[in-house]
């Protein structure tokens, strides 16, 4: 009963499936006009900086096992230190840390509630505009 409330017409289909055409077209002359790297050449004038930096030239890459490693040198390492040092603090003085989070988590429960409320609200207005609105139907990926 639902589905001959709300019947797909022929041309409704058709024009679905010009548009997935139109896509594709311009989908591949994008992918054509693009250089070795997947970067499109820009349109009209631009100011390019001439570089020889590769994106990812100064990771670390490993292979251990099955599993490949990419590590950002500057990143991995300040994060990988704090990390440490928060598990070796937590661990070390357990009776210290607690009251340091305690107060740590009253003091920001106490002084941004707000900001965590309306961060929720405007997640929640932002799905029923995402809803409401033609962009609910753009696709973020497959085919």
């Amino acid at each position: 009963m639902v589905a001959s409330l709300y019947p797909l017409r022929t041309d409704e289909k058709n024009r679905s499936r010009a548009l997935r055409g139109d896509l594709s077209s311009k989908r591949e002359q994008i992918m054509s006009d693009t250089n070795s790297h997947g970067i499109p050449e820009p349109e009209g004038k631009a100011d390019v900086i001439n570089t020889d930096y590769e994106i990812g030239q100064d990771n670390i890459e490993r292979q251990i096992g099955p599993f490949g490693l990419d590590i950002h040198n500057p990143v991995f390492l300040i994060s990988g230190i704090a990390v440490v040092i928060f598990v070796f603090y937590t661990i070390a003085l357990p009776e210290q840390a607690a009251a340091i989070f305690s107060a740590m988590f009253n003091f920001t429960t106490k002084n941004f509630d707000w900001f965590l409320i309306g961060a929720a609200d405007l997640v929640v207005i932002f799905a029923l505009l995402l809803i409401v609105t033609p962009f609910g139907n753009v696709r973020l990926g497959g085919h």
